[in-house]
């Protein structure tokens, strides 16, 4: 393994991806179709447990709102090396799409992206720039704050 493949990068960081939960029902964490794969449903996960749960700009500050979405990228990632058994074989992460359970007043749903944004491309380079969508929403599962969704180009 160099030290410019992501699971090299992610040693260096001293990061440790999570092993995801048992996916549950016809839901799958990670689906490949034709050199694409989509990670849905990534929540704030740390130590076995949901990092915050609330609504930015009423429980929870956007700081808060950031950390929880790198450790809900993080889980997703762990989803991902669950699927694949390394991160080296994804080529490009094409969209960055987070759900920000947030109150009536929040404006800032895309900083809370930006963490979890800047570890895709500290671990994969200029192929880590994607584009990003974040949504405001009135509640996420479980209480959380965020919930992200990717998009890759695999092979």
């Amino acid at each position: 393994m160099t030290r410019h493949t992501p699971d090299a990068r992610l040693e260096a960081l001293l990061i440790d991806l999570p092993i995801p939960a048992a996916e549950r029902g016809a839901a799958c964490h990670v689906r490949e179709a034709n050199g694409w794969c989509l990670v849905g449903g990534a929540l704030p996960i740390a130590d076995g447990r949901l990092h915050a749960r609330g609504r930015l700009g009423v429980e929870l500050r956007l700081e808060q709102g950031q950390d929880a979405a790198r450790a809900a990228l993080i889980q997703a990632l762990g989803m991902l090396k669950a699927h694949y058994g390394s991160l080296n074989g994804l080529r490009q992460c094409v969209k960055l799409a987070g759900y920000i359970a947030a109150g009536p007043d929040f404006r800032e749903h895309a900083r809370v992206l930006d963490l979890a944004g800047d570890l895709l491309v500290a671990l994969f380079g200029p192929a880590g720039r994607h584009t990003r969508t974040a949504v405001g929403v009135a509640s996420l599962p479980e209480g959380a704050c965020v919930m992200l969704e990717l998009l890759f180009v695999v092979g």
